[in-house]
């Protein structure tokens, strides 16, 4: 079970449902994207029933099917009515990243608070909205400051410091050092692996990225998303989508674009 990010870019609406539905897991026979995925013949699943140690308590094969199984017949097929496709089982716009597209300062506009999930502590949620940029979960690509989220000076301090105390290894001199190591979920081998050195690191922590990008209706993503948080990217796959994003998605964005932060869970 794990949580990641998706970037919804539609030139037309602001309606993520209609891009995200194509790739649920959430789908019935009947559904718009519901396939039959088959798990073997029905010859293979009445050896199964007749030959073992549960054929008194069903009376006929597709009872056994049916009620041990949880599974439908179709041409001849067993199995289950699902997605392909799928890429999430349920999302929320903002989440657990609430706030991460910010508004240019010259722009009179109105524009949503961030949806902001359980998980942020009322502290968070005010420190967020005291940025002094404006920040929301959707926007047309227009207003969107692109300059300032693929340079966000106002972190470089911060990430050259957590370099040099946990890469380099460095004294902690201050309060603030010691907590900014306290906790990694991360060894140094995957910081050196993935970003290489100091400035390749900080560079990517100061631009904008999301696992995924939904663009005209096409998911496309760094790796795909197993449970826990683990994907199946390479460092070098996950290094150059980051170096790469804005190139590949933002630099010719239509400047009237509908861009959404979605928090996508599998």
């Amino acid at each position: 079970m794990s949580h990641f990010t998706v970037l919804v870019i539609n030139n037309e609406t602001d309606d993520v449902e209609y891009d995200l539905a194509p790739f649920s897991e959430n789908v019935e026979k009947g559904d718009d994207f519901a396939e039959f995925i088959s798990d073997g013949t029905i010859k293979h699943f009445e050896d199964e029933w007749k030959n073992g140690v549960e054929k008194d308590n069903y009376s006929d094969v597709e009872e056994y099917i049916s009620d041990y199984y949880g599974y439908d017949i179709h041409n001849g097929e067993v199995g289950y009515w699902g997605n392909p496709n799928a890429k999430w089982d349920w999302y929320q716009i903002g989440g657990r990243w609430a706030g991460e597209i910010v508004i240019k300062d010259d722009i009179d506009i109105n524009v949503f608070a961030p949806n902001f999930s359980y998980g942020w502590s009322e502290e968070e949620k005010i420190k967020m909205m005291s940025k002094p940029k404006r920040v929301t979960d959707q926007a047309q690509a227009k207003y969107i400051d692109w300059k300032y989220m693929f340079n966000q000076e106002d972190k470089r301090n911060y990430h050259n410091r957590f370099w040099e105390l946990f890469i380099e290894e460095q004294e902690p001199i201050t309060d603030e050092d010691k907590e900014m190591i306290k906790h990694i979920w991360y060894d140094k081998e995957y910081f050196t692996e993935t970003y290489k050195d100091k400035e390749t690191y900080v560079k990517c922590m100061t631009s904008f990225s999301t696992f995924a990008v939904l663009l005209d209706g096409k998911w496309i993503g760094k790796g795909d998303m197993g449970w826990f948080g683990i994907s199946s990217e390479s460092a070098d796959e996950d290094l150059n989508w980051q170096l790469n994003f804005y190139d590949n998605f933002i630099k010719d964005i239509d400047p009237n674009a509908y861009v959404t932060v979605v928090d996508c869970h599998i």
